[in-house]
């Protein structure tokens, strides 16, 4: 049987995977680290989608265009630049990869509305992140897709015609008649690719996934590919981590809880359901930018403003190029409005902190 292999074992390529394997392909997959997961299995879970059956049930009336509307708000000046037949494609297929997530066992709560936008499209997952992984690990288990961990691809390799047919980790050639897929995820932990594509200060602002090394694009480069649009690059603030263990991320993500839980958390009042969150939540999202245009600032260690708070890309090099840790000031009028729906502190719409003398708790 012809082999197809992917590089990467996060959710992209464990779901690139399992497609190659039902079109009949045996599927082999490299992941350089010790574990399968990457960016999916550290995020927050959440999922935005259009016209799915969670919306259906929740008496959600949506639509593709709706749901690309507001992708359009969210580029604000970089519109212009977007790849709109890409963006069509996300919009059309992102519900059904929902349905189809769905169908493997992984379970969502939602949909939950995401201010400013104008239809609740957020699907966040049960019981945790790693619900993903497990899912599709699951799925890739009885597809028969092969995963080799701790397997860092070194170059692709190519034949007579320059054709890519496969790739070489940790010294072992892995031939790929039926294709090549790079999943490997962003380049915000790479910071010779940040400075020479973004800049000196984007350099040093901390990445979410610190495995995010850039291989995808330094092996693609090496067989010729194209890369575009290098500049664009996610650079924002996050909420430091919880000295208190986790209680949701500790849940095992086994198809049993996920269900209890979900049958459990849609019949909680929205305080406690908040209340639930927090902890959760807050060291993997960052500032809702709302908080700032409504009058809070941004200061270092001795209180001094440090950026322009109309920029999250400013705010951030800000924060890398002092000793990365920045405080928000804001008064009790503002603590008082982002403590209520539906106002969220964060990034993440359902999730409201407690304050006091002004701070984050």
């Amino acid at each position: 049987m012809d082999q197809g292999l992917v590089i990467g074992g996060g959710g992209a390529g464990l779901t690139a995977a399992i497609s190659a394997a039902t079109s009949g392909a045996a599927a082999l997959i490299l992941e350089k680290c010790p574990e399968i997961g990457g960016s999916t299995g550290m995020s927050v879970g959440s999922f935005t989608a259009a016209n799915t059956s969670y919306q259906y049930r929740a008496g959600v009336n949506d639509s593709i265009d709706l749901f690309i509307e507001d992708m359009k708000v969210a580029n604000g000046a970089d519109e212009e630049r977007e790849n709109k037949e890409l963006r069509r494609v996300l919009a059309e297929n992102a519900g059904l990869t929902i349905e189809w997530l769905s169908s493997i066992g992984v379970q969502f709560l939602g949909p939950t509305p995401e201010p400013p936008y104008e239809k609740p499209r957020m699907h966040n997952i049960l019981p945790n992140s790693s619900g993903y992984i497990t899912a599709l690990h699951r799925e890739c288990r009885k597809r028969g897709v092969q995963i080799q961990t701790s397997a860092r691809v070194e170059k692709l390799l190519r034949n007579a015609s320059g054709e890519v047919i496969g790739a070489r980790a940790n010294g072992i050639d892995y031939l790929a008649r039926r294709g090549v897929v790079l999943a490997t995820g962003d380049y915000s932990a790479a910071t010779d690719l940040k400075a020479a594509f973004v800049g000196e200060a984007a350099a040093n602002v901390q990445p979410v996934n610190p495995n995010n090394t850039g291989d995808g694009f330094r092996l693609g480069s090496d067989v010729g590919a194209v890369m575009l649009q290098m500049d664009r690059l996610y650079e924002g603030l996050r909420f430091p981590p919880s000295k208190l263990p986790d209680p949701i991320k500790l849940l095992p993500s086994h198809p049993a809880v996920a269900r209890i839980m979900r049958f459990v958390v849609e019949r909680l009042p929205k305080n406690i359901l908040a209340y639930v969150l927090r902890g959760a939540l807050t060291s993997w999202v960052g500032p809702n930018n709302t908080m700032y245009s409504s009058g809070a600032i941004l200061v270092d260690k001795s209180g001094r403003r440090i950026a322009n708070e109309d920029s999250d890309k400013e705010l951030a090099r800000a924060v890398a190029a002092g000793d990365n840790t920045g405080y928000m000031i804001f008064d009790e009028a503002l603590a008082k409005k982002f403590s209520a729906w539906p106002n969220p502190v964060s990034t993440f719409p359902a999730l409201h902190v407690s304050w006091g003398n002004g701070s984050l708790e």
